[in-house]
């Protein structure tokens, strides 16, 4: 082929375009991409026949390689999407075509790249550039870009967060706990940041109809 790189993701595409029926949930963001995909996935899997990227397969090539590792009897996949370029993010997306996609965070990696913090909130955002209307698109509600990252988009705009979920978060010799009115979320590696992580978790588990137990579990 002419061009390995796009010989590599069209192939993807085509693959993954053989399983109209998996439900694919795209995951970016400046910080927390892996650990977010695993939460997701953890929980996920509680109560589906569940896939996540292997390890931070994530880029223009990772992600194709991710794609070919799904098994056949998959139900929902959760592809990480990863970018230090401008575009990276629509080949991605045309490539994964998320249901539901996730925004982690804006932050400063690939700063010196793109430019400008602006430049990577409009970068992160286009993991949404492939929506046709049905898809679902989580804001962190807590980030300064939430309302850029909110406008515009072809399908439905959630916000998660502490002050969404009206969660505490309390750290523990044992990692974090967040409280919240109804149910407690205990994970075993500490920092707020990935109590956030573990808020996005949960408002896609929510989202596709996962049990409390399941999400605790």
């Amino acid at each position: 082929v002419p061009d390995t790189l796009a010989a590599l993701q069209a192939a993807a595409k085509a693959h993954l375009e053989r399983f109209p029926e998996v439900i694919r949930v795209g995951v970016t963001g400046s910080n927390g991409k892996t650990t977010t995909k695993e939460m997701i996935y953890a929980v996920l899997r509680e109560e589906m026949r569940a896939y996540a990227s292997p390890g931070n397969l994530n880029s223009d090539c990772g992600l194709p390689l991710a794609a070919f590792n799904m098994p056949f009897d998959t139900e929902i996949a959760v592809f990480e999407m990863g970018m230090n370029r401008v575009g990276e993010i629509e080949e991605l997306a045309d490539i994964c075509r998320p249901d539901l996609a996730v925004i982690t965070n804006i932050g400063t990696a690939h700063i010196g790249i793109l430019g400008s913090t602006d430049n990577i909130a409009a970068e992160k955002k286009k993991i949404a550039s492939r929506f046709s209307g049905s898809e679902v698109l989580f804001v962190p509600g807590d980030d300064a870009y939430a309302p850029y990252l909110s406008e515009e988009i072809a399908g439905e705009v959630v916000r998660y967060g502490y002050r969404e979920s009206r969660a505490e978060y309390r750290e523990t010799h044992t990692g974090t706990e967040i409280r919240m009115p109804d149910h407690v979320l205990r994970i075993p590696i500490p920092g707020r940041f990935n109590g956030a992580n573990a808020l996005a978790a949960l408002a896609v588990a929510q989202r596709l109809g996962v049990g409390t137990a399941a999400i605790q579990r």
